[in-house]
């Protein structure tokens, strides 16, 4: 045999024999047969800790290559990297070859190359050599090694009761340990317990511990017990000969249970119970309890078990007190049952029921009520009641608490919770009445209460009613009551005519007092009564007041006094009497606000627009929008200028031809508010601001002004219809008229004609005759001689100035033609001519300045007083006499008392301080004047 060792990656082998053949003749034969090569070396590698199992019989004889037997060697699998290799020194046959299922097994499990080996071939020690380490193991650190060092007892071990054992155990393995802790009875085989266990590994911290285990065993007496460690994994051990322990203990009996007894044979719920346990116990018993229960052998209903403590003084016979709960609910009537609960000193316990001890009966109760809330005092302790019917009847249309209460100590709500009727005097029920149980109350914390809710229909009649308290369908209480009529509510309230809540009132007849009725028993019946208003400063006035049936509400509007009011209150009181007489009383104060008239809107205004001025003889209207809430007594408009005042005269449309612009006029809207005058000042004002006052009393005395500016201002004199009258010639007289016209009146007017030739020289200088005809028309005149010397166009200028100083000019051009002189001409009529021609000019001008001195003397006479505005279009001759005469007699003293005031009122304002634009001296003369006039 030829070793051959391919390379590793070798995919292909090829085998070539070289035939030399001699080129000389040979006899014989050559054969080249085919071969079947195979690859003997394993495909694989080797890992530290691999095994290998041989079937060749002399594999392991020798470990020398090229042994003559031919057969392969173990050698070769070393070679080849494998750490333990068993092999044969001869013949072993199959039987002696081992097992490769368990050797695997084995060794993949955990167990060494030793022991693998060991388990696959038990006839290991015939033909076979192993090669390698015995305690080689592909796992060390798989398996662990639980150890059950020693067990104890904690404390006695009582029959049926848990017990504990505790056991040291550890694991020594390489391997974390996990699995269980199994306790067995060796009697019967019983399992007692089961404990889970995780260890760590052995060289790690918490490998030892010491284990608790609870156990539990149904027999007294000597217990002996097998305690074995079972591991989760099958192979997850490989000694297992220190995972068992045996252990024996003594198991105490319980003790025992002789008698069970109570005092009597029946009991009400609410009484106190004695009962007594008898028991005994191979050592002593330390404690007895008792757990009673009531139970209802007809219906089957149970009361909750009661636990209480018992008390000994010899350890045998063990008792107690307990009471029976009041609590129907939870403490049903019928038999006592109890169970008794002993324990040993090794808290050994046994429990012995006895049932139907003794019979549990209901209590005795007594009853009490009905109280009525509203109708008896409050509060009620529950017990007793004053005896007859109460004096307070039963609201009806209402609601009412009632209550009774029993005294019973076992009082079941549910099975005698009481019903309540309402039955009329005559014993038939009222249907009509509503009752709504309410269940129970708190009243006494010694009685049991239940309160109905019971509303009485609206509109009973007034007769008595009995209140019926039933009890599991007997009659326990009965009580009668009168029915009372409650009284109606009346309530009010002041509001506008919107709706809106008024705070306070005004007395202009916008308060509308809103009534509220209200009777809650007797809903829908009407009401009949008094309102009684009292104005402040008035007496009251009572006025009948009925609500009509079915009506809730109404409104009534108090009426305006017509008289003045003081500053107070307004009181209004309304009585009212209901269906059966009951009477409802109500009132409402509110501060009575006096509030004075308001001016919403003053305008001036003439017939063009908005007014700014006023021109003496022209007409301003004054406007105003006046709003008050009581009526007026008077709006009066006045124009004052430094003292002087004068009133103007209410106007309304249509009472003059003129009126004031419509656009202007339309700032105050035309309705009742509306106010207008009419400002037409006299000729006592002069050029200058002034002021419009507007001053709106109502007839409480309240009252506001408003007050505009106005310019006053006079009317020039206006100068028309100019007529000349001349020849034509110069030197012949020239007159001139014209018409004159002075909306402040002409009286005091002076005209003056001057005339000039072509170069502006003057020809004429001089006043020109005024007479008047009325009070603002005038005709002017005036004549002047020509020089005939003077010819051409010649210009007539005629200016006429008023006292305010206004005026008025015109220029009227005149044509002259020279005078003729064809006559003959004598020198010595030269100097007659001219003598006569300067004759009438002198003549003329003497006339002419004594006009302008009386005119001017007439005029200083004149002005103070303003003409009688009821003059006529016209005047009399005797009238322009008087005006134009000589005469200088002053006027009398006229009383200047504005329109509408009191003598009292003017007398004050004469005594107050001196007005401004007056001097003393002046002031003093008019007061002492006007107060002679002032009658």
């Amino acid at each position: 045999m030829t070793r051959f060792r391919p390379h590793a990656d070798s995919v292909q082998l090829r085998v070539t024999v070289d035939v030399d053949v001699v080129a000389t003749s040979v006899e014989g034969a050559l054969h080249i047969d085919d071969v079947l090569l195979r690859a003997i070396r394993p495909s694989f590698d080797w890992v530290n800790g691999s095994i290998a199992e041989t079937a060749v019989s002399t594999g392991g004889r020798s470990f020398t290559w090229d042994t003559s037997y031919g057969q392969s060697l173990v050698a070769d699998l070393l070679e080849d990297g494998v750490s333990s290799v068993k092999g044969y020194v001869y013949e072993p046959y199959l039987t002696a070859v081992g097992s490769p299922s368990v050797l695997l097994d084995a060794y993949a499990t955990g167990y060494s190359m030793a022991e693998a080996h060991a388990m696959a071939n038990l006839q290991i020690g015939w033909m076979g050599v192993v090669v390698g380490d015995p305690k080689m193991a592909p796992y060390a650190d798989r398996f662990h090694d639980v150890r059950l060092v020693d067990v104890r007892n904690v404390g006695n071990v009582t029959q049926g009761l848990d017990s504990t054992l505790e056991l040291v155990v550890e694991n020594h393995g390489m391997s974390a340990a996990n699995g269980r802790i199994e306790i067995r009875d060796v009697q019967g085989s019983a399992l007692l317990s089961t404990t889970n266990l995780t260890l760590p590994a052995g060289n790690l911290s918490g490998s030892r511990v010491l284990l608790p285990l609870n156990v539990t065993v149904d027999r007294a007496g000597w217990i002996d017990v097998q305690i074995r460690y079972v591991a989760s994994e099958v192979h997850a051990e490989v000694t297992t000969d220190n995972n068992l322990l045996l252990h024996r203990y003594w198991s105490n009996a319980p003790p025992e249970v002789l008698d069970i007894r109570c005092l009597g044979q029946s009991a009400y719920r609410g009484d106190t119970v004695l009962c007594e346990v008898e028991a005994t116990d191979d050592l002593n018993v330390t404690g007895a309890h008792l757990q009673w229960s009531v139970r209802n052998e007809t219906t089957n209903a149970t009361s909750a078990w009661e636990d209480l403590v018992l008390g000994s003084s010899n350890e045998r016979v063990w008792w107690s007190t307990f009471s029976l709960s009041g609590n129907a609910t939870l403490l049903p009537t019928g038999v006592l049952d109890l169970r008794a609960v002993v324990m040993d000193v090794s808290q050994a316990i046994t429990v012995v029921e006895q049932r139907g001890v003794m019979n549990v009966l209901n209590a005795p109760s007594t009853w009490f009520g009905p109280h009525v809330s509203g109708v008896d005092e409050t509060p009620w302790t529950g017990a007793l009641l004053p005896p007859g019917v109460p004096s307070v009847g039963l609201p009806r249309g209402a609601t009412s608490d009632v209550t009774v209460c029993v005294s019973d100590v076992d009082h079941d709500p549910v099975g005698e919770a009481p019903s309540l009727s309402v039955v009329r005097k005559g014993g038939t029920s009222l249907e009509e009445a509503r009752v709504v149980a309410w269940g129970e109350v708190d009243v006494n914390p010694s009685l049991s209460c239940t309160s109905w809710n019971v509303t009485l229909p609206e509109g009973l009649p007034l007769d008595d009613l009995d209140y019926v308290v039933h009890v599991m369908g007997e009659e326990r209480l009965r009580r009668r009551f009168l029915v009372s009529d409650q009284a109606p509510q009346v309530s009010l309230s002041l509001r506008d005519e919107r709706g809106s809540d008024l705070a306070r009132a005004f007395g202009d007849g916008s308060e509308v007092l809103h009534i509220t009725y209200t009777d809650a028993d007797d809903p829908g019946a009407g009401a009949v009564g008094d309102l009684i208003v009292t104005w402040s400063g008035q007496a009251a006035r009572v006025l009948p007041l009925q609500i009509a049936a079915g009506a809730q509400q109404t409104n009534l509007t108090l009426e305006a006094p017509n008289n003045p009011l003081e500053e107070g209150d307004l009181r209004v009181e309304v009585v009212l009497s209901g269906a059966h007489g009951a009477q409802a009383l109500a009132s409402l104060e509110r501060e009575l606000s006096l509030t004075p008239p308001n001016i919403e809107a003053a305008v001036l205004c003439d017939e063009r627009g908005s007014a700014e001025e006023l021109r003496f003889g022209m007409e301003v209207w004054f406007g105003a929008r006046v709003i008050s809430s009581r009526p007026l007594q008077e709006a009066v408009v006045t124009i004052e200028q430094e003292g002087w005042r004068s009133t103007a005269p209410p106007w309304t449309q249509g009472e003059t031809e003129t009126s004031p612009s419509t656009s202007c006029a339309s700032q105050i809207p035309d309705d009742e508010h509306a106010k207008w005058f009419r400002l037409r000042p006299d000729r006592a004002f002069v050029n200058g601001e002034a002021s419009v006052g507007l001053r709106a009393t109502d007839i409480d005395g309240a009252s506001t002004r408003s007050v505009l500016d106005l310019l006053l201002r006079h009317a020039p004199p206006e100068i028309g219809a100019v007529t000349v009258n001349t020849t034509g010639t110069a030197g012949d007289p020239v007159t001139l008229t014209a018409d004159l016209t002075d909306l402040d009146g002409v009286l005091g007017v002076a005209c003056r004609l001057t005339v000039r030739d072509e170069e502006g020289a003057v020809v004429h200088d001089g006043d020109a005759r005024v007479v008047a005809f009325t009070e603002e028309e005038a005709e002017l005149s005036a004549t002047w001689l020509s020089v005939g010397t003077i010819n051409g166009t010649l210009v007539q200028s005629l200016r006429c100035v008023d006292v305010d100083n206004e005026y008025d000019e015109i220029d009227v051009p005149i044509e002259l033609a020279p005078a003729d002189r064809t006559s003959e001409e004598d020198p010595s009529d030269g100097p007659a001519e001219a003598g006569s021609e300067r004759t009438p000019v002198w003549m003329l001008a003497v006339p002419l300045l004594l006009l302008v001195a009386l005119v001017t003397a007439f005029f200083a006479r004149s002005k103070p007083e303003p003409l009688d505005e009821t003059s006529g279009a016209g005047m009399s001759e005797e009238a322009q006499e008087a005006l134009w005469g000589e005469a200088s007699d002053a006027p009398a003293p006229a009383l200047q008392r504005p329109e509408g005031w009191s003598v009292e009122q003017y007398a004050a304002w004469l005594d107050g301080p001196q007005p401004e634009g007056w001097t003393e001296e002046a002031w003093s003369s008019f007061v002492e004047e006007q107060s002679a006039l002032n009658q």
